[in-house]
């Protein structure tokens, strides 16, 4: 792969990375603690009439803005939060070690990364995919975050697709290079028999 593509897809591996980190930011439980709701009960019945409607105004709209936030439970920290994570940081660093492989020597390794990071993209869009069912993210951020993985999916399929050919050259040429030294070989041992 060119050294340009590289930089390309290790950027992309990156951004992801950086994103799915954002998104997958836990937030607060969104059900309401009945000691909470106590609490307000009791104040609102100490309070002179004329101030109740203002408080419950203000208690209302706090009660909106949590209700809207998206976001992952604090309860899937260390379950589903976590998985979403290592499949995205495995990509970055199965982009890096695939770069890092000598393609000469080490070209079945360098595949090996290769469909590594394929397998944790197509792993990251079935977790997205999941999300929006959960209603962790909303339809904007699943098309986004979605984007993200796909971008990265196709330019590994490409690379892949390079890759693999450029394998197969260096295949059938080490294979030919066999043939030629046993060839060789057998040449000269007949020769010796003679």
């Amino acid at each position: 792969m060119a050294e340009n593509k590289d930089f390309q897809i290790g950027n992309k591996a990156k951004d992801l990375l950086i994103y799915t980190f954002k998104v997958t930011k836990p937030v607060g439980d969104k059900s309401i603690d009945t000691k909470d709701l106590l609490a307000v009960f009791l104040k609102v019945k100490e309070m002179p009439p004329d101030n109740v409607t203002q408080y419950c105004e203000e208690i209302a709209d706090k009660l909106k803005r949590s209700s809207d936030k998206q976001g992952f439970p604090k309860s899937t920290v260390h379950t589903y939060i976590k998985l979403i994570r290592e499949a995205a940081v495995q990509v970055v660093v199965n982009v890096q070690t695939a770069n890092e492989c000598r393609f000469e020597t080490e070209y079945d390794k360098r595949l090996m990364y290769i469909d590594e990071i394929l397998k944790n993209c197509n792993l990251l869009l079935q977790l997205i995919e999941i999300s929006l069912e959960l209603e962790y993210i909303n339809i904007k951020r699943c098309q986004f975050w979605t984007k993200a993985v796909t971008d990265v999916k196709y330019m590994t399929l490409s690379w892949k697709k390079k890759d693999t050919a450029r394998a197969e050259a260096l295949r059938k040429a080490a294979k030919e290079a066999q043939i030629q030294e046993f060839s060789a070989a057998v040449a000269e041992s007949a020769l010796k028999n003679k």
